[in-house]
């Protein structure tokens, strides 16, 4: 079940923005390794956790099988919330 999967990865990297403004990111995803139900993934991946921070303001968070805070449709977030998921998807 979800909470016996421990293969959680987490990161941290900086960006600019378009403007050339400097942000933080801080991600946390947890992954699935096969016993976890497809009501608890995000859509078309095996990610039952996903947290990201952008300078230190929670900006998404996924976890449960259920949205706590949905990515953006703009901005920073909607772009960090991009990254993370191309790198894991």
């Amino acid at each position: 079940m979800i909470g016996s999967n421990r293969n959680i990865r987490q990161g941290k990297c900086e960006f600019a923005d378009s403007f050339g403004v400097k942000h933080t990111m801080i991600w946390t995803v947890g992954l699935a390794k096969g016993g976890c139900d497809k009501k608890s993934l995000i859509r078309k991946t095996d990610i039952w956790l996903l947290r990201i921070l952008v300078d230190e303001q929670l900006c998404v968070w996924f976890e449960s099988g259920a949205w706590n805070c949905r990515p953006p449709l703009l901005g920073i977030a909607r772009d960090a919330y991009k990254m993370v998921m191309a790198l894991y998807s």
